[in-house]
């Protein structure tokens, strides 16, 4: 799998700086993401996802584990 360029994955216009900083944080760094409905943790969930996949070549279902709560997040990331 080809590294998508940093650029293209830090350019988000939906995540806020903040969460732009969740996103990109090193492969070895680890995140819990807390904040009311409609912020967007979906979101950051799936960046960070997308960025560990692409950008640090992780590879899903060995190296990546994510919990969740919501059966809305379950399905989104379902579809990376």
């Amino acid at each position: 799998m080809d590294a998508v360029p940093r650029e293209e994955l830090t350019s988000s216009p939906v995540l806020t700086s903040e969460q732009q900083n969740v996103v990109n944080l090193p492969a070895n760094a680890k995140a819990v993401v807390t904040a009311a409905a409609g912020t967007g943790k979906t979101q950051v969930l799936i960046g960070r996802l997308r960025y560990l996949i692409e950008a640090c070549a992780l590879s899903p279902g060995h190296e990546i584990l994510v919990l969740s709560f919501t059966r809305s997040a379950v399905k989104a990331v379902r579809t990376l």
